[in-house]
């Protein structure tokens, strides 16, 4: 199978993943709005959130396993991926070892740390504990996810994930059907989601790559050291991305509120499948990336500069059309809630998204980057914006009136200085390339953008939304007519060719 046609198939099933991952929210966040409360929603976002900063710690090996473990099996050194494969392994699992006293200990003493109304103290708990188990399971089984990026089978992860949705929304059901509801059905789900999801990627390795084994002698130090030189920098960008983003429900339940807190956790939802959207897509077109890299810079260059503009032709219209149609999707989807509380969530979800409007444009180039192993200043200039952010938001909320918006809003319009300034100067940087190379596709990017907003917000001032149908319809009748702006601003005779072979390309004949 030629690279386009296996980026083909792994694209449709990264999207096949992504839209039933949507229709599962869709279904479940309501159910447990109507049945457990709008108040405890929150407390869900809030316990992986946690575990998010966790992975300040894990990050150092295991966002660069992929790359190490991927160029020396393509080089044939078999020696060299297993040394890579086993130390990371190894150190994962005794690092979860580790961490469960400190677990214990946070969630016995949980209702210390955060407000929690009195009456679900116990539910809270009970909840946070099974995110963190799961989470503990998760990085000891994760470097079995190596074999897919390997063998580019992202298609598999993308199976998995649904697997993951699907058991996730069963086992959640199963519970809500045969007990009195509780917010710690959730992490359950999640717990059994993460066993079952283990296994596949386990069964997924030993199909795949069964040269990669866990050998005692193949353990190396210094293997895992070189990993982690690397990898540090990234682990730094976790902490930055916490400081960016990952703070916003604990200040705002220390600072707002229990209700607030819910009500930026609901904002939050389609604002992050919608960045889960552009990560998964232009995720897709890294492995064929380490492997151009690894054998034909030339190439490289070339497949990056296309899935730049790929990337931000299959994912810049979800964003415009939520950012567009977003109040009436809520008005329609959280029935419970009032008109001003629609309002606000709608608010938070634009301020959200504002970023990943821009973003969307360059957003492969920050994995050339952790292909180069450029790393140091990425992580500092992002260091720098998370302080800040940090910062300016408790000014914000100590000395103005902006309260929820403040939270919502300061870390996009930090991250936007971030992306039109520093992403594509530097990539242009430590590939060589000429100064503005890669502002071209971010500039044919917002007029296309401006143009479909224009577009989309005369739309919706000709219908009225007062229905899923039309609201579906309106969906299909706007996505068609922003995909064509795109296809004709974006890309040039050739690339429109490569784009419709990519969307349209079928299954070729790999099998696991």
């Amino acid at each position: 199978m030629d690279k386009y046609k296996r980026t083909s198939f792994n694209l449709i099933l990264q999207l096949s993943s992504f839209l039933i991952s949507v229709v599962a929210n869709l279904i479940i966040t309501p159910m447990i709005v109507n049945q457990i409360g709008k108040e405890l929603y929150g407390y869900v976002d809030l316990a992986n959130t946690f575990t998010n900063y966790i992975t300040i710690f894990t990050a150092a090996f295991n966002t660069m396993l992929g790359r190490y473990v991927a160029i020396s099996f393509h080089k044939n050194n078999l020696s060299s991926a297993n040394k890579y494969y086993t130390s990371i392994t190894i150190l994962n699992i005794i690092f979860s070892f580790i961490l469960i006293i400190p677990m214990v200990i946070l969630v016995i003493f949980l209702d210390y740390v955060i407000v929690i109304p009195e009456l679900y103290i116990t539910d809270i708990k009970i909840l946070f504990l099974l995110i963190f188990i799961s989470f503990l399971i998760n990085i000891s089984f994760s470097s079995f996810d190596v074999s897919t990026f390997v063998k580019n089978r992202m298609d598999l992860n993308a199976t998995k994930s649904i697997l993951s949705t699907a058991i996730k929304f069963i086992i959640f059901a199963i519970l809500m059907m045969m007990f009195s509801p509780s917010v710690w059905f959730i992490g359950v789900g999640i717990i059994i989601s993460t066993l079952l999801c283990s296994y596949f990627a386990y069964i997924c390795k030993q199909k795949l790559t069964s040269e990669l084994k866990v050998k005692s002698d193949s353990f190396s130090m210094d293997a895992a050291s070189e990993i982690f030189k690397i990898g540090i920098w990234n682990s730094i960008s976790q902490l930055n991305q916490i400081l960016l983003n990952g703070l916003d429900l604990l200040i705002t339940n220390q600072f707002l509120g229990v209700l607030h807190m819910s009500i930026l956790s609901l904002s939050k939802i389609v604002p992050m499948q919608l960045n889960g959207l552009v990560s998964l897509v232009s995720n897709t077109f890294n492995p064929q990336l380490v492997k151009s890299y690894s054998e034909n810079f030339e190439e490289f260059i070339s497949d990056l500069k296309f899935s730049i503009k790929a990337s931000g032709f299959l994912c810049s219209i979800p964003l415009i059309g939520f950012c567009v149609f977003g109040e009436a999707f809520y008005e329609l989807w959280l029935t419970d809630m009032n008109a001003g509380e629609i309002s606000t969530i709608q608010i938070c979800s634009i301020l959200s998204l504002l970023s990943a409007l821009f973003s969307v444009y360059i957003y492969p180039l920050y994995n050339t980057f952790s292909i180069t192993c450029k790393l140091k200043w990425p992580v500092i200039t992002t260091f720098l914006l998370g302080i800040s952010n940090l910062i300016i938001v408790l000014l914000l909320l100590n000395y103005t009136d902006l309260s929820i918006y403040a939270v919502a809003g300061t870390s996009s319009i930090l991250s936007i200085i971030r992306i039109s300034t520093f992403v594509p100067l530097y990539s242009s940087y430590i590939l060589k390339r000429p100064f503005l190379e890669f502002y071209f596709p971010l500039t044919r990017g917002i007029v296309s953008s401006i143009i479909t907003i224009l577009v989309y917000y005369c739309i919706s001032k000709l219908i009225l939304i007062n229905s899923w149908t039309l609201l579906i319809i309106v969906a299909i009748l706007c996505g068609f007519i922003g995909y064509l702006i795109n296809l004709l601003v974006l890309f040039n005779k050739e690339e429109k060719r490569k784009i419709i072979q990519i969307i349209f390309n079928r299954k070729g004949n790999d099998n696991v």
